[in-house]
């Protein structure tokens, strides 16, 4: 998902777990919580903080439906309706514990 693809009420979960809501006005483009803002400009096109801080990285957005899934108390009960895909990084060693065999790399995925 792309920033150009968020709608104004869409949650979205940082990687740090916070949720903020999207909010876009006259003044303000970006995300609000009741302790915290982020602003559109602190995260590139693909939702990443482009200074590293991997915390601010978008991992989820939900869409929530009315009135009262708007509110932040029921956040927790909405399902993602886009999830960041990630590589979870593994040696081989980890990769032969994890499966309970020897194994050998044939080539590269992407």
């Amino acid at each position: 998902m792309k920033k150009s693809d968020l709608k104004n009420g869409m949650v979205v979960e940082q990687r740090d777990g916070d949720k903020l809501m999207y909010l876009e006005t006259e003044d303000f483009k970006g995300f609000v919580s009741k302790e915290d803002y982020l602003g559109m400009n602190e995260l590139d096109d693909n939702l990443i903080d482009p200074d590293g801080d991997s915390e601010y990285d978008i991992v989820a957005i939900y869409q929530p439906t009315g009135l009262f899934k708007a509110q932040r108390d029921q956040w927790d009960d909405l399902d993602p309706i886009w999830e960041r895909k990630e590589y979870k990084e593994m040696t081989i060693t980890e990769i032969e514990k994890e499966f309970g065999f020897k194994v050998k790399i044939k080539g590269e995925t992407k």
